[in-house]
């Protein structure tokens, strides 16, 4: 329903303990679809994520991140390892390449299971916290924000004049920042150095 859209993908996530053996860990647990990998340049490093079919069946399947691989199962193996996400057993099928932590967010300790079985198993929720959507092409994304801003009111039926109850973020305003502050250190560094 907004052209110029190249992928979409929905998520929901929550801090949770994710137990393994007699090891744990809180970690954020995401509920999504297949395309978030690609959408969020977060690819699987051995293993696999979980298809469309593991979506439609919500099937108790997860990708680790690195620090939750670290954490439960150390230098061991992991996929094909079982663990427990809110008392329920998740099969192991994927390990996250690592993104990296930040000063505030480290996206390697999550676990990844499927959107539906997020929803149906293991929360009961019919609605979803996040949704990320990738423009085909730079010169579309501001037509795209646009569309999905005037779509998400229509559909969540915000009169004109009344403020949205969602927010729309784009990525390449943040990553314009990062870049500047980015530079902003290599300037003091090197003017310290």
């Amino acid at each position: 329903e907004v052209p110029g859209v190249r992928s979409i993908s929905a998520a929901s996530s929550s801090m949770v303990q994710v137990k393994y053996a007699n090891k744990n860990a809180t970690s954020l647990v995401t509920g999504t679809t297949p395309e978030f990998i690609d959408i969020n340049s977060f690819p699987v490093a051995t293993g696999r994520f979980f298809d469309h079919n593991d979506l439609k069946l919500a099937k108790r399947v997860a990708a680790i991140g690195t620090t939750v691989k670290q954490e439960l199962f150390g230098d061991g193996p992991a996929i094909g390892e079982e663990i427990k996400i809110e008392g329920q057993t998740f099969t192991i099928i994927g390990v996250m390449t690592s993104k990296g932590q930040t000063a505030w967010y480290d996206p390697d300790d999550q676990v990844f299971v499927p959107l539906e079985t997020y929803q149906r198993r293991l929360f009961s929720q019919d609605h979803v916290s996040d949704i990320y959507v990738q423009a085909a092409s730079v010169e579309e994304i501001a037509s795209v924000k646009a569309s999905t801003d005037r779509l998400l009111r229509t559909r969540h039926r915000i009169a004109p004049g009344i403020e949205s109850d969602f927010s729309i973020r784009d990525f390449s305003e943040f990553i314009t920042t990062m870049k500047k502050t980015s530079q902003t250190f290599k300037v003091i560094l090197s003017g310290i150095a």
